[in-house]
């Protein structure tokens, strides 16, 4: 069963949790200056996400813990991850703010042996006490070695879907059907694709959050550093694209954001305008940010990259990126969760609730969003 809370603006920081030592070895999870994981393995091999300048940018802004193991004074393992806080004062664990693919990474130069056991000894330091989700990747060497070490440390293991696309497959429109083909290209000929700074973009998505009664559920200024961060230098890792129709005072109808790493190209996050009945402008264009997607699969090709949904999180993502897109393959990500039995009764509690409101909601013939949570991500990347 995935058990994951999900209202709109659930979580706030826990800037009073704390780790208690485990092990002989393994260094306690706590605050730190520098992220160990560029120690551990060579950069480049991490997803963007896991990267060092990435993990310092977003250090500050919550509950940030490091679990560490070292074999002879040497650091051979690391864990990052956040302790947040639901309504109720529930407490859950998982990767840092923004950071959508997360867990544990260990030294190459170990003999599989070894691997296991820093894998048990960085879990060994989690707190028991907390709810905890993890979203891994499948594709790397020790997939099959953090499968084991997770589950034998009582977390639960399912996948999670994701689509992406190799260089060599970029032809996003020849792939198309014919109809959803004409609107792409409708959609080309009436929107401009333009690229916003971070405050440009971040402001467009509080917007878009405060007009639909939405909160972000983790600081909106992290994205914003990240942001800003990852578009300068002379290797950039962050762009910003935005669709408006091509005439004078248009506003933005979407905006997306993507970060890559030297394998991946991650659709990371997106936001659409929302059309009010006493708003003197057009609502946003329905392809938006369908446009933005393909104009994002191309750039990705032009870097050499796979394109990646970064996950597929509901019905709706699903049928965007399979049957409409097109997007030709199927991954399958590691998600792991551990949940306490205080957790557990609170979420299935939820769950009943929204039944009952559901009910109500469709007598009066009303939308619910009901409280399904994305097991492992705690910061959205889909449309805000």
């Amino acid at each position: 069963m995935r058990l994951y809370p999900a209202k709109p603006g659930e979580f706030r920081a826990d800037e009073g949790s704390h780790v208690k030592r485990a092990g002989s070895e393994a260094v306690p999870a706590a605050r730190t200056k520098d992220s160990a994981l560029s120690c551990v393995v060579d950069p480049s091999m991490l997803p963007v996400f896991q990267q060092s300048w990435w993990l310092e940018t977003v250090r500050g802004t919550e509950s940030f813990r490091e679990a560490r193991a070292f074999k002879e004074s040497v650091l051979v393992g690391s864990l990052p991850f956040v302790i947040r806080r639901t309504k109720i004062g529930l407490r859950w664990g998982a990767p840092p703010a923004w950071s959508h693919l997360g867990g544990p990474v260990v030294s190459q130069s170990l003999s599989d042996a070894e691997k296991s056991d820093v894998l048990c000894r960085l879990i060994a330091q989690l707190p028991a006490n907390i709810s905890y989700g993890f979203v891994c990747r499948s594709y790397t060497d020790d997939a099959g070695l953090i499968r084991r070490a997770f589950t034998s440390a009582g977390f639960s293991h399912f996948t999670e879907a994701t689509y992406s696309q190799s260089p060599s497959q970029a032809d996003v429109l020849g792939r198309l059907n014919r109809k959803h083909r004409l609107h792409l290209e409708a959609a080309r000929r009436t929107l401009d694709i333009v690229e916003l700074r971070e405050d440009e973009f971040i402001d467009f998505y509080w917007t878009n959050l405060a007009d639909a009664a939405l909160a972000a559920r983790v600081p909106l200024d992290t994205a914003r550093a990240l942001i800003a961060k990852g578009r300068i230098g002379d290797t950039p890792q962050i762009r910003v694209f935005a669709a408006r129709r091509k005439t004078a005072g248009a506003l933005l109808d979407a905006a997306i954001a993507c970060a890559w790493d030297e394998r991946r190209y991650y659709y990371w996050m997106s936001t659409r305008r929302r059309h009010s009945e006493n708003s003197p402008h057009d609502q946003s264009h329905s392809d938006a940010i369908k446009l933005l997607i393909v104009s994002a699969m191309e750039h990705a090709r032009s870097l050499g990259l796979i394109f990646d949904t970064d996950g597929c999180s509901t019905p709706g993502t699903r049928k965007l990126y399979k049957e409409i897109l097109r997007i030709p393959n199927e991954e399958f990500r590691d998600v792991f969760e551990r949940v306490t039995r205080l957790q557990k009764w609170y979420i299935t509690q939820q769950q009943r609730l929204d039944k009952l409101a559901a009910v109500r909601y469709a007598k009066r013939k009303l939308k619910l969003v009901p409280s399904v949570w994305v097991p492992g991500r705690l910061a959205p990347s889909a449309d805000c």
